[in-house]
This record gives C-alpha cells, structure tokens and sequence, in this order.
C-alpha cells in the first residue's frame, strides 16, 4: 500500500485511517497495529516539525507491505538529512521525574522498542527509514 502525506501535522489523522485500512485488509493483530499507528505517527511527527520545517506541502511516501511474517513500513522523504539510528544508544531517563527529563528521543526510543528491525539511508536528497515489526500469528486449528 502506497500512501502519500503532505509536511502537515494535520495529516496524522489520515496517517491512522490509512493504518486502519491496512490492518483490517492483511487480518493484523491489535498489537501489530498498535506499534504501527506510535512509530508511524511518531517517525511522521519528526520528519514534519524537524526534518521538513521550513518547506511547507512537501510530501512523505509511505510504503507498507506484508510480507510472509512481517510488516515493512518505509518511509521517504526530502527533509534535512537525518539518521535516528546515530541517536538509539541515548536511551531516555524514563525513571526521572518529569520535570527533569531531557526533552525530546522518547520517540526513537518507542520506535526502537516496538519495532523489530530499523534501517536509515540517504539516496539522493531523500532520507529512506525502513522499519519492520515481525507478526506473530496463532497457530492455526484445526
């Protein structure tokens, strides 16, 4: 499923419907879903505030495909070159208060944690950051 946003936070909702369509045609568990919509929403949020701030109606491209136990998201786009993958080892003081937390990497951190596998590349001016959440499907009855 190929789906296309523009550099608005607004487009989160349809970011979510679109979500919701794919699940309910490839049968995901809640779960599966669940980590779809944080990391999506959350990777989508960072590339419209940091990577694509300056550049009003630019577009994201989002690829999601089933494969035989996975779901592959990737994500496209022309923002300021940005690898998250140089900043997952600063894991977030989760433990802290509040009020003295640093702010900001909590995002990478849920994306670290629910998805399986996260790759970055540069390809020209777009920055590509593929993630794959691996399903768990019951066995079947029978």
């Amino acid at each position: 499923m190929k789906l296309t946003y523009q550099s608005n936070i607004d487009e989160l909702q349809k970011l979510s419907d679109d979500i919701a369509v794919f699940a309910e045609k490839h049968h995901l568990d809640e779960h599966v879903v669940f980590a779809l919509n944080l990391c999506l929403d959350e990777a989508l949020t960072n590339i419209i505030i940091h990577g694509l701030s300056h550049q009003e109606n630019e577009r994201i491209e989002i690829d999601l495909v089933l494969k035989e136990d996975c779901v592959i998201a990737t994500i496209s786009d022309n923002g300021v070159p940005f690898n998250p993958l140089t900043n997952m080892d600063k894991h977030p003081d989760t433990e802290a208060e509040i009020e003295q937390r640093d702010i900001g990497g909590l995002g990478f951190f849920l994306i670290e944690k629910y998805m399986d596998n996260i790759e970055y590349r540069r390809k020209g001016d777009q920055n590509i950051l593929t993630m794959t959440k691996n399903i768990h499907q019951p066995a079947s009855q029978g």
